[in-house]
C-alpha cells in the first residue's frame, strides 16, 4: 500500500509534472461533481479511470441497476432497511447500487495492451478490489480511506499501487 507518492506516477521533469498535477487536481474535482449522481442515500461515490498518461476513459457512480427503482428515488435505503444497525461497509450484498467502481469498469472499452489510473471517492471494497484485479488498473487513487483490510490486501497481492489522499 502506498501513502501519496504521485510523483511516481507524474514523473520529474518539472513542466510535465506540473501539467499531470493540473490534470489530477481537475480530475478530483470532478469526481465530486460525478457523486452527486448516486441514487444512493447513505454514501455518494464517484470513480473515473485514466489511462496512463491521463486522458479520460471512464467513469461511474453508484447508483441501481438499469430499469430499477434508486434508494433516492424508493425514499430509504433498502440496505439499512434490511440491517437497521449497519455501519458503512457492512451488508454490501444487501445494496440496491451497483458501485461506481462497477460502472466506471462496465462502461470502460476493453484494451487489454494498456494499463489505467482509477481515481475513486473512497478505498473501494472487497466485492470492487476483486474485480479491478482481473483489469488493467494498476494504480488506484482514493480521496479518503474506507478502512477496509480485506481490499487493501487484495491491491497487496496483485500488485495494484493503493494511494489514499486522506487517511
Amino acid at each position: 500500500m502506498l501513502y501519496l507518492r504521485l510523483s511516481d506516477i507524474i514523473g520529474k521533469e518539472e513542466g510535465v509534472r506540473m501539467k499531470k498535477i493540473t490534470n489530477i487536481l481537475d480530475y478530483i474535482a470532478e469526481i465530486k461533481e460525478i457523486e452527486k449522481n448516486s441514487g444512493c442515500i447513505s454514501r455518494q461515490v464517484g470513480c473515473l479511470i485514466l489511462s496512463k498518461d491521463l486522458k479520460r476513459l471512464s467513469l461511474g457512480y453508484n447508483r441501481a441497476p438499469n430499469r430499477s427503482f434508486s434508494c433516492k428515488c424508493l425514499g430509504k435505503c433498502t440496505r439499512k432497511e434490511l440491517h437497521p444497525n449497519c455501519h458503512s461497509g457492512e451488508y454490501l450484498d444487501d445494496c440496491r447500487a451497483v458501485h461506481a467502481e462497477e460502472n466506471a469498469i462496465l462502461n470502460l472499452r476493453k484494451n487489454i495492451t494498456k494499463e489505467y489510473y482509477m481515481i475513486v471517492s473512497a478505498v473501494p471494497c472487497d466485492r470492487c478490489a476483486k474485480l479491478i484485479c482481473n483489469t488493467n488498473i494498476r494504480v488506484i487513487i482514493a480521496l479518503e480511506d474506507y478502512n477496509n483490510i480485506k481490499s487493501k490486501a487484495i491491491f497487496d497481492e496483485n500488485g495494484i499501487e493503493l494511494i489514499i489522499l486522506n487517511k
